[in-house]
């Protein structure tokens, strides 16, 4: 992972007193070590752009990144036979040789979707590998057994908490996931999340919605595979100024777009990095002006989480209630109900 992955995609109290190094210079260090006692040389990274919290990202091009940490890796690493990448969950359909150092690369896009198959010859007496092909099997759960002790861990977790079962609320459609553009599962968290401050505005980032909503009940257990992290609800005062920077950030798209309640704007993705925002309104009627507002957001993000730094700058209002309670809540006097519309984020470029 390099520094600024680090700092951005990691709260503040889990890398207190941690410093990290470049992942080229200490793998080569490593692989300097080893190279004499082994006849092959196979390095994991972790180190590509975070993984795009979206079900179709396979057939969504423009979630799929995260490809070039590897490639330049391979360029400049010595002795390195393959790097099979991670966290990107990008995927290649056959692995890429890089011409300079002929270093293998090969991504399974994640998730379980792909079992990556990678064929080499290998000379036994010493160190000379060749690439022989590669391709990504698709895996199908459906014809797969459960493994047997998993099942018995999940099950055994449901019966010592049976409040997991407990029926929350009901939606007419399923909600999914998006990335880089505005969700309706984004938008009823967010609806949630401002209900339950009472602010003027809350913010999610794409990144923390870890699941998707299936049409019908939905359980604690769904909304917990949803947002599965303890974390509290956090909410800040910015200027009108720091809510127009927030978008403009947003729309960068660092780690996916920011899923928004309370908030409208319409902007051109064509346009150059901050300067894509068009318009800006609260609830579409009242445009942002030098006033302050109220934003609710979790506390990783408050903290300056996936580089939202303009956070940092505002004032703390409140962190007294914990986001799984926020969102049950919310849900809860949901009761049965249609999806928001998907009218909240308007890009005119496209």
């Amino acid at each position: 992972m390099g520094l600024d992955a680090f700092n951005n995609a990691t709260a503040t109290f889990q890398r207190a007193e941690l410093t990290i190094n470049d992942p080229t210079t200490s793998a080569q260090f490593w692989v300097d070590r080893i190279i004499d006692d082994v006849n092959m040389i196979v390095v994991l990274t972790h180190q590509n752009k975070t993984a795009p919290m979206q079900t179709n990202k396979e057939a969504d091009p423009s979630v799929q990144r995260g490809f070039d940490g590897d490639y330049v890796m391979a360029g400049k690493m010595k002795g390195v036979d393959v790097i099979f990448g991670g966290h990107s969950d990008n995927g290649l359909l056959e692995p890429v040789v890089h011409p300079k150092t002929g270093t293998v690369i090969g991504l399974t896009f994640g998730q379980g979707m792909r079992l990556g198959y990678t064929k080499f010859t290998v000379d036994t007496n010493g160190h000379n590998v060749s690439f022989v092909s590669g391709k990504l099997i698709p895996v199908d759960a459906g014809k797969l057994t459960r493994d047997e002790v998993t099942q018995s861990l999940i099950e055994k977790q449901r019966s010592m908490h049976p409040e997991l079962t407990e029926h929350v609320a009901t939606i007419s459609k399923a909600a999914m996931r998006k990335y880089n553009k505005e969700s309706t599962l984004g938008n009823l968290l967010t609806d949630a999340m401002r209900k339950g401050a009472s602010s003027d505005i809350a913010m999610l980032n794409s990144g923390a919605i870890r699941a998707d909503l299936n049409a019908g009940n939905i359980t604690v257990e769904h909304l917990m595979n949803v947002y599965p992290f303890v974390d509290k609800l956090t909410v800040v005062q910015l200027s009108g100024k720091q809510i127009k920077e927030l978008a403009e950030y947003s729309l960068t798209l660092p780690y996916g777009i920011g899923q928004f309640s309370g908030l409208q704007l319409t902007y051109d993705s064509t346009k150059p990095a901050m300067q894509r925002l068009i318009s800006l309104t609260i609830n579409g009627k009242t445009p942002i002006d030098t006033k302050t507002y109220s934003v609710a957001t979790t506390d990783f993000i408050a903290n300056g989480g996936d580089g939202y730094k303009v956070f940092t700058e505002g004032k703390l209002l409140a962190a007294d209630k914990m986001m799984a309670k926020v969102l049950f809540d919310g849900f809860n006097v949901m009761g049965t109900t249609d999806l928001p519309l998907l009218n909240r984020q308007a890009d005119i470029g496209q």
